[in-house]
């Protein structure tokens, strides 16, 4: 058990020295003001158009702030012997898949200091023994680590939010954090990884935030200013407890710049989601 523990440790630190150097600054400074998407009314309420305005009008559509780096989600991401891409995850027939819930840019920002990520576990987990969660800053230094017993895995979304008791993330700080599945055979082993990166939202933005009249008014805010993880947060939490409209679900997995259609039908575990 012990060499399988020291195998295992080898693997992470290994996965991260090889994915760290493609993590240079993730986004060019975000617009105080930038564009508003005006999609369809959210009519969940069963009210009209003219019902609502500001945030409570629009979908909830994810829009990519600028950004300054190649996009690592296709040619050029770091591979892992172990058969997982430093990517969003692999999906298929194989029953070890894996995907985390990010953009298509493999990268996503966030204005929470302890903020949660999501991921999918796809197929059959009765064979799984562990999965172990990492988050390391730009160096590759290990900020966060954690694993969920077999007990608490099952098919589905599942959320891992940084501790409180774990210093917060810096601003304009840089990091990766990567998911290891661990099955009874080694060699079956799948890892993703993807970037997160916390930014201070403009005074404008952050106005709209504090003045928002519900956690769904607050989802499009985010999602439209480009803070992946916290519009995300909110719509899975509204979705987990039953008091979230489907279609604005629907709507954010299947952004263009998100395109995770295949996550949208999902379950979303109570394992490890925010409190």
């Amino acid at each position: 058990m012990l060499f399988v523990r020291y195998l295992r440790l080898l693997e992470i630190a290994i996965a991260i020295a090889i994915s760290v150097g493609f993590l240079p600054p993730l986004f060019a400074q975000i617009p105080s003001n930038p564009i508003r998407n005006e999609a369809h009314p959210d009519l969940s309420g069963g009210g009209r158009p003219d019902d609502r305005s500001g945030a409570a009008a629009q979908a909830v559509i994810f829009i990519e702030p600028p950004r300054n780096t190649p996009d690592l989600s296709s040619g050029g991401r770091p591979q892992t012997s172990g058969g997982g891409a430093a990517s969003r995850g692999t999906l298929g027939n194989r029953k070890e898949s894996i995907q985390l819930l990010i953009p298509r840019s493999n990268r996503g920002l966030t204005a929470e200091a302890h903020p949660t990520f999501w991921f999918r576990i796809d197929g059959s987990t009765d064979d799984v023994t562990e999965i172990e969660f990492v988050l390391a800053d730009k160096d590759g230094n290990e900020i966060h680590y954690t694993f969920l017993e077999a007990s608490e895995i099952n098919p589905g979304i599942m959320g891992i939010t940084l501790p409180s008791t774990v210093d917060p993330l810096e601003v304009d700080g840089e990091y990766q954090w990567s998911v290891f599945v661990y099955r009874e055979e080694l060699q079956q082993n799948r890892w993703a990884s993807g970037f997160i990166q916390r930014k201070d939202p403009s005074l404008e933005v952050a106005g709209e935030i504090a003045a928002a009249n519900s956690g769904r008014e607050q989802a499009v805010i985010y999602a439209r200013n480009g803070f992946w993880y916290d519009a995300l947060t909110q719509l899975a939490t509204l979705q987990h407890n039953g008091s979230g409209d489907p279609q604005d679900w629907r709507d954010l997995l299947s952004s263009e710049a998100v395109r995770l259609n295949s996550a949208i039908d999902k379950p979303i575990l109570d394992c490890c989601r925010p409190e």
